[in-house]
């Protein structure tokens, strides 16, 4: 069976979601604490989420609940996706329960006006626009947008709320998952062992293990890795330093572990990566993405979008 694995979700520090046009390739089957929206822009797209198959095609949106497994894979090499991935703590502020939305345009099981899915389609071009334009002001429209999407969301959705018992326990795993992650996030560069981190954190061993092993990371050590991996490719890329150095910086005891595993992370070595004029993937996690042309995704935008945008007007 594959593994699965946790994906790690950097969201931005004007709102609490991540928001990205991206060219997907293929992904591991992974997930995350965050929900995610797919709104496919141009080609096509398969998804797996919830045991089904689902193909996505310009215009189609799908909602995939939070810690729900998935996988994507593309259908045709041009594709282009507006991926949207938001915390569910945004919708825990109005309510204390955790809810799984039925947002699919691909089945008829759960099917919405054509008006409605403008407005979804709308809503989420709008934001991704005012986050490329970036106008006085953008940050927010981006959260505003956002808090207007999860009303569309209740408004014309079908909704499952999730019992109170699985919410309370899912709440105190996030909770403790995220301790874990935020320590070694910002311990990387130090030799983390089960026994510090898990006084540290005021748990037991038993317990920091199964909540690794249910988050898919496998050990401290991989989630470690990853965290080092993704520090040195930001040094790798922004800077001029010696790959010595960078890997001493990134935690690592000797340059040839850290030749090993990057290479194991990002199929590539640390001079390649460094001299690549600009990746055609990033394999550090679990998502294969492709380059593509902003302007082109620009204007797909522009179209779903159905008017020019305010910000466009100014350049």
């Amino acid at each position: 069976m594959p593994e699965i694995k946790l994906e790690s979700i950097d969201l931005l520090n004007e709102a609490p979601l991540k928001l990205q046009i991206q060219s997907l390739n293929a992904s591991s089957i992974h997930w995350h604490n965050e929900y995610e929206v797919l709104f496919v822009l141009q080609g096509s797209l398969s998804v797996t989420c919830k045991q089904n198959h689902f193909s996505l095609k310009p215009g189609d949106l799908l909602m995939i609940g939070s810690q729900e497994v998935h996988a994507t894979e593309y259908i045709e090499n041009d594709n282009l996706c507006l991926v949207l991935q938001f915390s569910p703590t945004v919708i825990s502020e109005v309510y204390h329960s955790s809810f799984d939305f039925l947002l699919n345009t691909t089945s008829g099981e759960t099917p919405l006006t054509k008006e409605a899915v403008k407005e979804f389609q709308k809503t989420l071009a709008g934001m991704c626009l005012s986050l490329y334009y970036k106008p006085d002001g953008y940050q927010f429209e981006i959260k505003s947008g956002l808090y207007h999407f999860i009303s569309l969301l209740f408004l014309h959705v079908q909704y499952h709320i999730l019992s109170q018992t699985d919410s309370q326990q899912d709440s105190g795993y996030l909770e403790d998952l995220d301790r874990i992650k935020t320590y070694i996030k910002g311990h990387f560069k130090e030799e983390l062992h089960a026994d510090l981190l898990a006084r540290t954190l005021g748990m037991s061993r038993a317990k920091l293990y199964q909540i690794l092993q249910l988050a898919g990371s496998g050990s401290i050590k991989k989630l470690t890795n990853y965290y080092r991996i993704s520090h040195a490719k930001h040094l790798l890329k922004n800077s001029d330093t010696t790959i010595p150095y960078i890997a001493s910086e990134s935690g690592f005891d000797s340059e040839s572990s850290f030749f090993r595993v990057f290479k194991a992370y990002t199929g590539m070595s640390p001079n390649e990566f460094r001299n690549a004029p600009s990746p055609k993937m990033e394999t550090t996690g679990v998502q294969g993405y492709k380059r593509y042309a902003s302007s082109e995704a620009i204007h797909l935008l522009e179209q779903f979008f159905n008017e020019t945008h305010p910000c466009q007007r100014n350049i």
